[in-house]
């Protein structure tokens, strides 16, 4: 008897609602100093915060909530797309691990801690463009999903750069990309709650079943 994804599928779903509730409501702790429309997601993190713990929750549940559906998709995401939004969201838990310094000029800052939080934060954004095109390509989902997933990959790779052009909007850039692919995860975790025990144990590499690509 094969086993259900749904439990699994369901926790991933709320790990995204409520990494999208600490997304929103981490400025709030941090007073009127922090400007969520200019700064960005990570600096509601930084080093030497006060209350940027709500901020660190926020990442760490994106990036868990994200393995919580490759587990449940791998099937049908096949190994490679698997793996790399494996990596995708263990990168995501590490930026709330290893954080930016404060855009307050008079904090104190560890660089090094600073240097890998953007290294795994650049990482996260070639990964997660890479794993969506070998979704693309895998022809599990429909073609009006596929064209939802290119919609993600254009915001994951136009929001960035429209972020540098538009420092004073660049949290709010952020925070739109970030509901953007929560809402992409949270679509594909809803796949897997319509999937049925049986159909998951005889799926292999890609699925056969249709009622987890249907959109």
């Amino acid at each position: 008897m094969g086993v259900d994804p749904r439990p699994v599928a369901i926790l991933a779903i709320a790990g995204f609602i409520a990494a999208a509730l600490a997304m929103l409501t981490a400025p709030l702790l941090l007073g009127e100093g922090y400007d969520w429309v200019e700064r960005s997601v990570s600096e509601s993190a930084a080093q030497q915060t006060t209350d940027a713990w709500l901020g660190r929750l926020g990442l760490l549940l994106s990036g868990l909530a994200v393995l919580l559906v490759c587990i449940v998709r791998a099937r049908v995401w096949g190994v490679v797309a698997t793996i790399a939004f494996a990596l995708f969201g263990l990168f995501w838990m590490l930026t709330a691990v290893y954080s930016t310094e404060s855009w307050i000029a008079s904090v104190p800052r560890e660089p090094l801690e600073n240097t890998l939080h953007s290294v795994f934060a650049t990482a996260m954004a070639v990964i997660c463009v890479g794993a969506l095109v070998l979704v693309i390509r895998g022809g599990y989902a429909s073609t009006r999903w596929r064209i939802a997933t290119a919609g993600l990959i254009a915001a994951a790779s136009l929001l960035p750069l429209a972020a540098v052009v538009l420092p004073a909007f660049g949290g709010l850039l952020q925070r739109t990309m970030f509901v953007v692919a929560y809402a992409w995860f949270v679509r594909e975790a809803c796949f897997a709650v319509g999937t049925r025990p049986e159909a998951s144990a005889h799926s292999s590499g890609r699925s056969t079943s249709t009622k987890p690509s249907r959109s």
